[in-house]
């Protein structure tokens, strides 16, 4: 649930709430592996 949680903050990163987040490294990392297919991502790369 952590995992989903975390990317439900992209596209938010330059929102304040985002901004005050503690651990946004964790969290950025989760969003750049969805975002670009990375292996570490648990979805699979649309066509």
């Amino acid at each position: 649930m952590e995992y989903y949680t975390a990317m439900s903050w992209g596209g938010l990163e330059s929102s304040d709430a985002y901004k005050k987040l503690p651990n946004k490294t964790a969290i950025e990392k989760i969003i750049k592996n969805e975002r670009y297919a990375r292996s570490d991502a648990k979805s699979t790369k649309c066509p």
